[in-house]
């Protein structure tokens, strides 16, 4: 999140949450520009939250830098590295979403490679930084066969 989605949605988590800023866009007039008086990432007034402080503008464009992308192309795939992030911390493998990527840019391959980096690069980055650990596995659920009629105990 940059400033201005943390003051517009933070009201939706609860203590304790793992909040994902975008470290690079916290500068005085962004931060300034969402309200507030002063830099939330360093007042103390997230102490409540697990809070991840990831340079996550400059780490996607250097991702894409030898792909040849601008900084604007670069910038648009900021989310994908927090994804990387949060595929980290529940430990979930990217293949399913490399496939997602080739049929969403199937007519822009190279957007594939972009997203692909990008997200590499978010899953890279959490597994070097010390203070993210794995915080929870995810795991297939077992689920009856879709015509299998499920009804309530009565």
């Amino acid at each position: 999140m940059n400033p201005a989605s943390l003051k517009a949605n933070l009201k939706w988590t609860r203590p304790g949450a793992t909040l994902i800023v975008d470290a690079d866009s916290f500068d005085e007039a962004a931060i300034k520009k969402a309200g507030y008086s002063s830099n939330p990432l360093d007042d103390d007034s997230l102490s409540g939250y697990n809070l991840i402080k990831a340079p996550i503008s400059s780490m996607t464009r250097e991702a894409v830098k030898p792909l040849g992308f601008d900084l604007k192309t670069a910038d648009k795939t900021r989310n994908v590295f927090a994804l990387g992030i949060v595929y980290h911390i529940v430990n979930w493998k990217p293949d399913s979403t490399f496939d997602y990527f080739k049929l969403k840019f199937k007519k822009k391959p190279e957007l594939v490679d972009a997203n692909k980096a990008v997200l590499e690069g978010g899953l890279n980055y959490a597994a070097n930084v010390e203070a993210l650990r794995q915080h929870s596995t995810s795991q297939k659920l077992k689920c009856p066969p879709a015509d299998t009629e499920i009804l309530p105990e009565m």
